[in-house]
């Protein structure tokens, strides 16, 4: 709590803007926005039946 007090005081850039800043740059990262892409992609194709089908194509 002292330190969001007297972070004003001694830094050239705001403790506040500097959390933001690094929470934006690791959510930014390709890995991280790929992998829920491809879980929401699955629950697209469960959801809509094109997996029972692409599934029932492949084993004929």
């Amino acid at each position: 709590m002292l330190g969001l007090i007297l972070d004003p005081l001694f830094s050239m850039l705001p403790l506040t803007r500097a959390i933001g800043e690094v929470t934006w740059s690791a959510n930014n990262e390709f890995l991280l926005v790929a992998i829920p892409l491809f879980i929401m992609l699955g629950e697209v194709l469960l959801r809509a039946g094109f997996a029972e089908r692409m599934y029932a194509a492949m084993s004929l």
